[in-house]
């Protein structure tokens, strides 16, 4: 994971980002999520490694995949677990803002299972074919 940077460096990158990115950064839902997880998963000795791997992926520094990556082979948990948080990590937190890290990255987000596709249209359960 890249080093601490300074307040100065920070608020340097911090203007680039786009606006929704900044106001991740600041999110208290966000950073609550992140102790949940780490809480739910009895990983709380890795909250800190969580958190400023997010952070230096919010702020522009650390490429997603590079971060979970990483953080599969440095959280001390077994592997379904591992597996467990990393899927709620991309799920609650970069999920929400994948569309701004996608453009600052400029790199193509897998979406998670589960997720509607782009193309999907929406049906109700009740709703059934005509023809």
């Amino acid at each position: 994971m890249p080093e601490k940077i300074s307040k100065q460096k920070f608020w340097e990158l911090y203007r680039k980002l786009p606006t929704e990115l900044q106001d991740a950064l600041f999110d208290d839902d966000l950073w609550n999520n992140v102790a949940e997880i780490c809480s739910r998963y009895q990983a709380n000795d890795s909250h800190d490694l969580i958190s400023d791997g997010l952070f230096n992926v919010l702020l522009g520094i650390l490429p997603p995949n590079i971060f979970i990556d990483g953080l599969a082979n440095e959280l001390k948990t077994d592997k379904a677990t591992t597996s467990r948080i990393i899927h709620e990590i991309n799920r609650f937190v970069l999920f929400p803002v994948k569309e701004a890290l996608e453009d600052i990255y400029n790199l193509q987000m897998t979406p998670l299972a589960g997720a509607p596709s782009p193309n999907a249209t929406k049906r109700s359960a009740y709703q059934e074919p005509i023809g």
